[in-house]
């Protein structure tokens, strides 16, 4: 007979004792164009407007147009590889989280529960790494490849991707400060993108930007203009996601939205925002490329390494005579603009 605890339980998703993993950015922000074979992949971008064709005298041939605002760039594809281990006495001696107590799982049942627990867990972990991905090309306009050090606590950046991003803005007044304009301040931001062939449609910010918003006065008050369409705050919108908070919508159409997103870097750190404190961005959506490098993995001992050109690569080992078993999940995903200029970065705080 079936334990009534159990069938109950085992009904229920399990519980993850790790935050939930927020992808806002990600998934806004990016375009998964798959995986590719070649190492040594390469990429183009370009800043700014796509020039016009040039006008020429008929019968005198065509006008050479030079790719001097497209740039080229070799990506070296990052590995990100988290792991597991499950030994025996976790599954074997001692009850899962969430089983009733004095057990209910025979120890292979255990088993394979513990091990889709931790696929769950490794998947989150990439997703998490995708995200700081995505919040520091966008935020910097380069990417920083880490190197860890002493068991996972420090961390050392070994190489960069730089995609030459200029488009900051400072205003003339920070936002917590008295005189500031922050409605003509988003203008700006807004005319930025558009020139440099953007689409002004969201802005993301962090809970200190979002105080700043909602207590300058004369943004209120164009808010709050019943005659002419200034803008709107609609905070019972629904959000895209856990973590967000719809804000409003500028005059522009631009929809204004707060993030709390975090991230720890080693084991045990300390959490922090993917948002830096006091930045906002501006852009729209699907403004990187996200593409994912090959795998390569040797599965049986003497044999040569397989190669796959997958998003994620499980593999999982386990040694004769041992008493524990490995599982890990490979991913090689990198990101390219497709113009570096079609988005906006300010510090107003």
């Amino acid at each position: 007979m079936a334990n009534a605890l159990y069938d109950t339980w085992k009904q229920i998703k399990a519980l993850e004792m790790t935050p939930p993993i927020h992808t806002f950015l990600s998934d806004t922000f990016t375009q998964n164009e798959g995986a590719v074979m070649a190492e040594d992949a390469r990429y183009d971008y370009y800043k700014g407007t796509v020039p016009m064709a040039p006008f020429v005298v008929p019968g005198t041939g065509g006008k050479n147009m030079p790719r001097e605002k497209f740039q080229t760039k070799d990506i070296g594809f990052p590995t990100i590889a988290p792991e597991r281990t499950v030994n025996y006495d976790e599954y074997a001696m001692q009850r899962m989280f969430g089983e009733e107590i004095g057990g209910s799982l025979d120890p292979n049942s255990r088993l394979a529960k513990l091990k889709a627990q931790d696929l769950a867990f490794l998947r989150n972990a990439i997703a998490a790494r995708e995200e700081w991905m995505t919040a520091q090309v966008l935020f910097t306009g380069r990417l920083d490849i880490l190197e860890y050090l002493e068991g996972g606590q420090v961390v050392k950046a070994s190489r960069a991707a730089d995609y030459d991003f200029t488009n900051q803005y400072a205003p003339d007044k920070k936002w917590n400060e008295s005189g500031a304009d922050v409605y003509g301040d988003f203008m700006q931001m807004i005319d930025m993108v558009s020139e440099g062939n953007g689409s002004p449609d969201i802005a993301i910010f962090g809970v200190d930007v979002r105080s700043a918003i909602l207590s300058d006065e004369k943004l209120l008050k164009l808010l709050d203009v019943r005659n002419g369409f200034f803008g709107r705050v609609e905070p019972d919108k629904p959000n895209y996601q856990k973590a967000t908070q719809y804000v409003g919508t500028l005059s522009t159409g631009t929809e204004l939205y707060c993030y709390t997103g975090k991230y720890r870097e080693t084991m045990g750190g300390a959490e922090k925002l993917l948002i830096p404190k006091g930045k906002i961005l501006l852009g729209g959506g699907k403004l990187l490329r996200k593409f994912y490098g090959p795998v390569a993995q040797v599965e049986k001992e003497g044999e040569d390494p397989k190669v796959y050109a997958a998003p994620q690569v499980p593999f999982r080992y386990s040694k004769a005579g041992s008493d524990s078993s490995m599982q890990r999940l490979t991913s090689r995903p990198m990101l390219v603009p497709y113009n570096v200029d079609a988005w906006a970065v300010g510090t107003v705080l």
